[in-house]
């Protein structure tokens, strides 16, 4: 199944400026979001973007001597390491809470409305 592009979306499925300033930006949102700080209190968007995440994806590896340990607090920039386990957890309790949160909204609110225009796209990669 290919891709589809805005033009074939519905109009409540659009992207629109969804991405705009990029995958980064989405990273610093998502980690400077007040709901999420209590989940991920001392990360910075920017160092795991660009440390963690584009290392993993890109090398297969973290960047810039960061690491992922199995022991250990779990965001130490001064060790420049996070806890694999413990940041797998709290990336699962984030997730749960917004599973709530989609439990307790109403359809038409704008956390649903998000929500319903990301599967309509996962439906639609391959």
């Amino acid at each position: 199944m290919k891709k589809e592009h805005n033009g074939d979306a519905p109009k409540d499925y659009e992207l629109g400026n969804l991405f705009k300033g990029g995958s980064k930006k989405v990273f610093e949102d998502f980690f400077d979001d007040d709901t999420n700080k209590k989940y991920f209190p001392d990360v910075k968007g920017i160092d795991f973007y660009h440390k963690i995440r584009c290392g993993l994806l890109h090398q297969a590896q973290t960047k810039g001597k960061w690491r992922l340990v199995r022991t250990g607090k779990f965001w130490d920039a001064d060790r420049m390491s996070i806890n694999r386990d413990e940041f797998s957890e709290r990336l699962r309790e984030c997730f749960d809470g917004y599973l709530r949160q989609l439990d307790e909204c109403a359809w038409d609110d704008p956390v649903w409305k998000s929500a319903r225009k990301k599967i309509w796209w996962l439906t639609r990669t391959s």
